[in-house]
């Protein structure tokens, strides 16, 4: 089965939270199982907006659009935009929310004394 991953990062030593639990993820489906594997990131964590917003935007939405997998696993849901544009990519989809704490919770650096 040919499984394609996306996110913005997907190597283990990118980052923390979200960059670091989707590259644990991928390394356990390497290490663990005998799926094909295909890794569409752009290499970005959180220090580039430009970056960021390319991939997210341009970048990832053509790649995914143009390749052939049996699952898409999009690790957040900041990269799923390929999603609205095609019915069958849907029925073939995982999203992962990491954090719905802001979306309850609103702006996270308010001060609490």
């Amino acid at each position: 089965m040919k499984v394609t991953l996306i996110g913005r990062s997907l190597d283990i030593d990118s980052g923390q939270g979200v960059y670091k639990a989707s590259g644990q993820l991928r390394q356990a489906l390497i290490d663990y199982t005998n799926l094909e594997l295909v890794k569409i990131d752009g290499g970005v964590n959180s220090h580039s907006i430009f970056r960021r917003l390319f991939f997210d935007l341009v970048e990832c939405p053509l790649k995914v659009l143009f390749s052939k997998s049996d699952v898409y696993h999009f690790m957040m849901p900041d990269v799923c935009l390929p999603l609205l544009f095609s019915r069958k990519l849907r029925e073939k989809s995982v999203v992962t929310l990491h954090d719905a704490i802001p979306m309850k919770a609103g702006d996270r650096k308010r001060s609490y004394t």
